[in-house]
């Protein structure tokens, strides 16, 4: 361990506590990561990081954690008053980084693509981690987000995620010139709307692009009319819409299961 902080008053502390403001963190290109299941991610996935706040109880109970952690980034023992002027939760577990975003490096190319879900004004921090989640555990290439998508390096982001933010940060995009590169590269696009063609219907076997929009306006005319076509879910009677994050994963494994064949 570096060293210890004893006031809340401390330089860093000041500085740590501003990247609870989204302004903030988009101007540093940092972010906090608070709680011991994103810290064994980060270890995990060696993510960047600029430093670490650590309790004394939770660095006795995670010796080997913490072992990591002080070869990644520079640690402090912190007491607990101190860390919760940090966190954003109300009763932390003893553990915050500092996550650095803006060494992400440029999204992948859309000629690598196989197969991929992108959002538009998508504005719900639990659907934009949930989509992360499927997006990982399906073996896509990735999440892009459009204008007007709620912050990536949101806490609740992060936290809906379950860890996978790690293994496949999402990357913004410039929307519909992503699209027309897709397009031009050989992948499909695809907009979910309620007018589409039922899912099971279609060919996800090549290159393939999920385009999902806003969890009350869905989709805008303008991407609706760049997109190849239109995909729907089924649904009963009466019922509006599926949830963002539950659609995504409907696709994106129906994508799965054809290339699996």
């Amino acid at each position: 361990m570096d060293t210890s902080i004893q006031s809340v008053k401390n330089p860093r502390i000041i500085a740590a506590a501003k990247l609870k403001q989204t302004s903030e963190r988009k101007k540093t290109g940092l972010f906090l990561i608070e709680g011991t299941h994103a810290i064994q991610e980060i270890c995990a996935t060696q993510w960047p990081i600029d430093s670490v706040f650590i309790t004394e109880t939770w660095c006795q109970n995670h010796r080997d954690l913490s072992d990591v952690l002080s070869k990644l980034a520079n640690c402090f023992l912190v007491p607990d008053d101190v860390l919760r002027k940090v966190a954003h939760s109300e009763t932390p577990d003893g553990v915050i980084a500092i996550g650095k975003y803006g060494a992400l490096g440029d999204p992948i190319s859309p000629k690598q693509l196989s197969l991929a879900i992108a959002l538009e004004q998508v504005q719900d921090p639990g659907n934009l981690g949930a989509v992360i989640r499927s997006s990982v555990a399906s073996g896509s290439d990735g999440v892009f987000l459009g204008e007007g998508c709620v912050d990536p390096t949101s806490p609740k982001v992060l936290r809906a995620s379950v860890g996978q933010w790690f293994r496949q940060p999402p990357s913004r995009v410039s929307l519909p010139t992503w699209i027309e590169h897709c397009r031009r590269s050989g992948a499909k696009v695809y907009g979910a709307a309620a007018n589409g063609t039922c899912y099971w219907n279609l060919d996800f076997r090549g290159p393939t692009v999920f385009v999902l929009g806003n969890e009350g306006a869905g989709l805008s005319r303008d991407i609706l009319g760049m997109v190849d076509e239109i995909v729907a879910v089924p649904m009963e009677t009466g019922v509006e819409s599926l949830n963002v994050a539950m659609t995504a994963t409907l696709l994106l494994y129906e994508a799965r299961r054809q290339r699996s064949r």
